[in-house]
């Protein structure tokens, strides 16, 4: 008897440590999980962290406490999981019907490369766009000497009275902000090929967001409201089908084309004529 006492006993301390384990293990997966963020990789390991900090924390009170309080713990431990494992799987599930698949805390920290050099397709609308034409100039430059690639850049028209409200909220003259419009214009011609597709246009509305989006692919990076540079996160939507905030994306952009005017140095008279012809052409091979 007493011998199978001491066995119960030997087995019960080694589950203690190996509860203490799981919960030292599935912590940091699920830190890993919140970096990678809604990924199908995220995604994964944050479940598997989630059992193993569930499995090891019931491990650990079951094994580590008396009956009575291990009732009282072990209830309040599952409850708590519950909800939070039915918080995570639901806002998943919104996340892969958005078609939501990255979000960095930091847009500039994010890759544009791939959807720069490999989308056929590709828009970038943003306010003056001198910085981000800038930054990514030499991937512009490689995708600006392939014919076989359309590219469309949307800014705020120089004569748009954003022009006034850009100024005030990065408290600068307007004619800075204009000038910074010119740059942007001169430096993807000097940098375009002799038959490049590009198109660069102006607008009168307001951009609530920078949007770069190419053939299935979209990076939103929102504004803050008030005055002054600040860090601001990247989203980036994959098209998942109809409920996808890709295609919402995608129409956005179509309407905001009927606000355009082009602005290079060497406006074609045809511009509205290509628009009509091409865009619709490219929300029909996304089935809208």
């Amino acid at each position: 008897m007493s011998g199978k006492i001491q066995s119960s006993d030997e087995g019960h301390g080694a589950m203690r440590p190996l509860g203490i384990g799981l919960v030292v293990i599935g912590g940091p997966i699920v830190a890993v999980a919140m970096i990678l963020g809604p990924s199908r990789l995220g995604v994964s390991l944050s479940i598997i962290g989630s059992l193993m900090l569930i499995l090891g924390t019931m491990l650990w009170l079951h094994y580590g406490m008396q009956a009575p309080k291990v009732e009282t713990v072990e209830r309040a431990v599952r409850e708590s999981i519950d909800r939070n494992l039915a918080g995570s799987i639901e806002l998943s599930r919104d996340y892969r019907r958005l078609g939501l698949v990255q979000v960095h805390g930091d847009c500039t920290a994010l890759d544009y490369g791939p959807i720069i050099t490999e989308s056929r397709r590709l828009v970038a609308v943003l306010n003056d766009g001198r910085t981000w034409a800038s930054v990514h100039r030499d991937r512009l430059r490689r995708r600006l000497v392939d014919p076989n690639k359309d590219t469309t850049f949307i800014l705020i028209h120089p004569d748009s009275p954003m022009v006034e409200v850009l100024a005030r909220k990065g408290s600068k003259d307007v004619e800075t902000i204009r000038v910074r419009i010119r740059d942007t214009v001169q430096l993807l011609e000097e940098i375009k090929g002799d038959n490049t597709s590009l198109e660069i246009l102006g607008h009168w509305l307001f951009n609530p967001y920078s949007l770069v989006i190419g053939d299935d692919t979209a990076i939103v990076a929102p504004y803050f409201i008030s005055r002054g540079g600040r860090t601001v996160p990247a989203f980036v939507y994959r098209d998942v089908g109809p409920t996808s905030h890709f295609r919402d994306l995608l129409k956005d952009v179509e309407r905001l084309r009927m606000d355009t005017k082009d602005i290079s140095s060497r406006p074609r008279n045809t511009v509205r004529a290509e628009v009509v012809k091409t865009w619709p052409k490219g929300l029909e091979d996304h089935g809208t």
